[in-house]
């Protein structure tokens, strides 16, 4: 068995496997390379076809290979590329502008269907021009208005249980959440009164925290020693959320991570809990991350009624990071192209 046609054509030695790990990085089409030495000049090469797969309502369902046309139609990677091109120019950041550009590459996604595309979905990223001519220190980062709650859609609050009339305000004094809005670049956050009590961090400090750029939000309230396994936990979470987002208009449902530690209180004394991450992507350049933490010893109090949603338990509508729903070969393909980008 020799060398795949990709691998025979740009002279780099081939795992000989197929499809291999250089196509299934670069999201080539792996296909292994025939001889014609000794055979009739005439004869016709055997056409290879692909297995004909089910469909499966929201995501591409993907056998044996990863294929390029469904990370370029991806809705959630497109949208990943176009926010991290939007926050690295605000950011001047060389670094973030490399790691979109990696992404866009390995999606198969060229410059001109990020930055110029326009369809029903979304338009054109016009705004960068006045970022990119604007100086530093003109560029705004965080939003100039306070995050309100009713500034978060009502699509994402009914997806954690959250109820949207008068029983909110109540609700949300005893909810630790966070919701990090993205609008083409500029970042607001909303902070929960529960957070604000319990955990001890504010709105404004997690601000000024993004603002001077100088450590992670999430390290006001993380401890230091478990970032990078709790940091594997958030990226599989992450992954799936986007997973879930494979087309424009898929409403939003929350990842479930148990066991995780948090700073509680002036003297941050950890406390395990349970954390939901849930994405609602709006529109092509407004996205919404809302998380919340649970404390997984206290009684569940259930705050939706039928008119919210139709499920009876909360536990019924998280997504388990350790069975992904419906996903499977979006999450497998989000995670290798995080890994080679």
């Amino acid at each position: 068995m020799g060398a795949c046609t990709e691998c025979r054509l740009a002279k780099v030695k081939c795992e000989q496997s197929f499809p291999c790990g250089r196509c299934q990085r670069l999201g080539k089409n792996c296909i292994p390379h025939e001889s014609r030495q000794g055979q009739n000049p005439s004869r016709r090469k055997r056409q290879r076809t692909d297995p004909k797969v089910p469909a499966v309502p929201g995501i591409v369902r993907l056998e044996g290979m990863l294929i390029t046309e469904s990370r370029k139609d991806h809705y959630a990677l497109k949208h990943i590329v176009r926010q991290w091109i939007a926050l690295s120019i605000k950011r001047r950041s060389f670094k973030l502008w490399a790691r979109a550009g990696n992404l866009a590459e390995a999606c198969g996604v060229s410059m001109d269907e990020i930055l110029s595309d326009k369809n029903e979905e979304h338009r054109s990223m016009d705004f960068i021009h006045r970022m990119i001519t604007s100086p530093t220190e003109d560029q705004l980062i965080i939003g100039k208005q306070p995050m309100k709650p009713n500034d978060v859609p009502d699509i994402l609050w009914k997806a954690v249980g959250m109820p949207t009339d008068e029983r909110m305000e109540q609700a949300l004094n005893s909810r630790w959440i966070i919701v990090r809005e993205v609008i083409q670049g500029t970042i607001r956050f909303y902070v929960s009164p529960g957070f604000v009590q319990t955990i001890g961090v504010s709105q404004s400090t997690m601000e000024a925290t993004f603002r001077a750029n100088q450590m992670e939000v999430s390290s006001l309230f993380y401890p230091q020693h478990t970032k990078n396994n709790q940091g594997k936990d958030y990226m599989a979470a992450f992954v799936q959320q986007l997973a879930l987002h494979s087309k424009p208009g898929i409403p939003p449902k929350p990842s479930k991570t148990p066991n995780v530690k948090i700073l509680v209180g002036k003297d941050k004394q950890e406390k395990v809990v349970d954390q939901l991450l849930c994405i609602y992507i709006q529109h092509m350049d407004i996205s919404f991350s809302l998380f919340e933490f649970m404390d997984p010893n206290a009684q569940k109090v259930t705050t939706m009624n039928d008119q919210q949603t139709d499920l009876n338990h909360l536990d019924d509508f998280y997504l388990d990071l350790d069975s992904v729903d419906g996903g499977i070969d979006d999450f497998k393909m989000i995670c290798d192209l995080f890994k080679s980008s």
